[in-house]
């Protein structure tokens, strides 16, 4: 089986009922502000009664006296396995009286004990009405009906409900002399130490498609059979299911002396029942219980995969069964209280996988996307999202399913991540695996950087240096470079060091130096040109007497100036120049050794001031 949203099949009264004000109840006491029973005595008639969500999972110990309804009111619980209402001291739990109509749905009724009286768990007293939907009726105990007692004149709608473990003289469950409808519905461990484990009928009874199991002999003589029906009453029994009850064997046809009508598909186990198909407890062709288990909110007796009883009602028109499940499943509605199906698990398409790169430090909100596929179309699908042992988000996706789902985004560091995904309905798991791999994004990296620069200058203030930029690339985008000195400024005397800086998109930086040295050099003396240039001509590439004769001219310069004579100096390297010109002329020297010639001289003139 599995758990599903509730389909309510609500009378005319309930939808009345829905639009009218809700008193909530505030606390589990048993009296008091905030009560269950001070709403009830609050509440004007038509008025509905909520419960706080915080109530969920408690259990309300009413107390003496028990509940009295008394006015047309709704009590709306949170779910039959989230609220408790029960009873302790001998007695029962309520009681609905004068011409009161009652809805009731989504509790619990315990251990209500009313041994000596009628109506362990609800007692309905004539000119009153029951609708009961969605609940469970366990472990009350009375002299009669030990779940509800249904006095003449008194009528119930039972919807979706289990009787479990009630005990009774007769009427272990259910004992009726009003009118009574009972649908997709379970009993399962009544007791009847005389007639009825399940029901005893006075009046007349609707069954349709009810389960009734594991009936329970709590006597020497034990239960004399599951339903009884007694003289002038009228039992109406329609594609339900009797297996797994232990009784005496005088069976369900013994305890029939009234109107018993059968109709659609009925199967029951070890004793014939007129109107009844008699099979096996199990096997093939037998009715094949699962034992009692609790899907959604109230426990059931579940078809197992080869019951005779799946697909079998005839003239079913029955929506759903006791827990919600759309009927029919198959190719036909099942006799019982619940439809039989086989589960699909859910489907997983991934979506968000693979390789990232140029993720930050820092990392990246990622949105993981997934996609579900469920077969059945009431069936909702809770989604985890896991690594590893962590669970990083959970979504449910309401029914029908089949969507994608992206859980809100998270923050991935660099690295293999390594996601699981779980899709669970309840009864079956599916998992995905997602692999994201994220790259970190690395710094820029230079892949060129200008070598040590050396340079002289005779400026005592430094010496303008130009070079080629560094260069850096990054896979994750554009680089800026930046220098501590710019190409083209002027570098002081000494050794600098330059840094250039390489910053990416994601302001990563890198950094590599090199070194501008700029060497401080005074200029020559004149002394010292004039020698360089006696050293130019012997170097020369002509006749000895030609570079003699100029050699000569300079070193009589030479010998001016070593005696402060510059202007008699001056007038030596005129007579030099013209012997150069004339030799160059004479084609004795080339253009370009006479050029340097004259260009040296003359700067020595210079020099010299003449």
């Amino acid at each position: 089986m599995r758990i599903t949203s509730k389909i309510m099949l609500a009378s005319a009264s309930l939808l009345l009922a829905a639009q009218a004000h809700a008193i909530e109840v505030q606390n589990a006491n048993g009296s008091g502000p905030g009560s269950l029973r001070q709403a009830i005595i609050d509440a004007p008639a038509g008025e509905i009664i909520t419960f706080a969500e915080s109530l969920e999972g408690q259990t309300i110990t009413v107390g003496y006296p028990w509940l009295l309804l008394d006015k047309n009111i709704t009590i709306q619980g949170p779910g039959a396995s989230l609220l408790t209402i029960q009873n302790a001291g001998g007695v029962r739990v309520l009681e609905i009286k004068n011409n009161a109509h009652a809805n009731i749905s989504g509790v619990t009724i315990s251990k209500g004990n009313e041994i000596d009286f009628t109506g362990g768990g609800i007692l309905v007293q004539g000119g009153s009405r029951l609708e009961l939907r969605d609940s469970v009726l366990a472990q009350n105990e009375s002299r009669n009906g030990g779940g509800i007692s249904i006095v003449e004149g008194a009528g119930a709608l039972i919807e979706g409900c289990a009787f479990i473990g009630n005990k009774a003289n007769n009427g272990g469950a259910i004992i009726n002399a009003g009118a009574t409808i009972v649908r997709n519905s379970t009993f399962s461990g009544n007791t009847a130490f005389g007639w009825g484990s399940a029901i005893r009928n006075y009046g007349e009874v609707t069954i349709d498609h009810c389960t009734f199991a594991l009936s329970n002999p709590d006597s020497i003589n034990g239960a004399h059979s599951v339903l009884r029906n007694d003289p002038g009453a009228r039992m109406l029994i329609s594609n339900s299911v009797i297996g797994e009850n232990r009784m005496r064997a005088e069976g369900v046809t013994s305890d029939n002396e009234g109107v018993m009508e059968v109709s659609g598909a009925n199967f029951c186990t070890r004793e014939a029942i007129p109107g009844f198909t008699l099979v096996p407890t199990t096997g093939n062709g037998g009715l094949n219980l699962g034992p009692l288990l609790l899907n959604g909110d109230t426990p059931v007796h579940p078809l197992l995969a080869n019951s005779v009883a799946i697909d079998a009602a005839v003239n079913s028109t029955i929506g759903v069964d006791q827990i919600g499940t759309r009927r029919p499943f198959g190719a036909a509605n099942d006799a019982g209280a619940v439809e039989y199906w086989v589960n699909t698990p859910p489907t997983l398409i991934a979506v968000t996988g693979g390789a990232m790169e140029c993720i930050p430090a820092t990392g990246i909100p990622l949105a993981v996307t997934i996609g579900v596929i469920d077969a059945n179309p009431d069936q909702s699908v809770i989604l985890t999202l896991k690594q590893g042992d962590q669970t990083l988000s959970q979504r449910t996706v309401q029914p029908p399913v089949d969507t994608y789902i992206s859980f809100e985004e998270l923050v991935f560091l660099p690295g293999e991540h390594h996601l699981t995904i779980e899709a669970t309905d309840g009864f079956d798991t599916s998992t995905s695996e997602v692999v994201l791999i994220l790259g970190a994004d690395a710094p820029p990296q230079f892949t060129s950087v200008p070598g040590n620069v050396s340079i002289e200058t005779a400026d005592p203030l430094g010496a303008v240096v130009t070079y080629e930029a560094a260069h850096a690339a990054d896979a994750c985008g554009p680089v800026t470079i930046s220098h501590s000195l710019a190409s083209g400024s002027l570098f002081p005397i000494g050794t600098t060091t330059v840094t250039c800086t390489a910053t990416d998109a994601a302001g990563q930086q890198v950094t590599a130096t090199f070194t501008v040295t700029v060497t401080h050099k005074a200029p020559p003396t004149i002394a010292e040109q004039i020698n360089s240039l006696i050293g130019q001509v012997a170097a020369l590439s002509a006749d000895r007497n030609v570079t003699g004769s100029l050699a000569a001219q300079l070193s009589v310069a030479q010998a001016a100036h070593a005696r402060n004579n510059a202007k008699i100096a001056a007038q030596h390297l005129v007579n030099f120049e013209r012997s150069v010109e004339r030799l160059a002329q004479k084609g004795q020297l080339t253009a370009q050794q006479s050029a340097s010639l004259l260009q040296k001289a003359q700067a020595i003139r210079a020099a010299l001031g003449h």
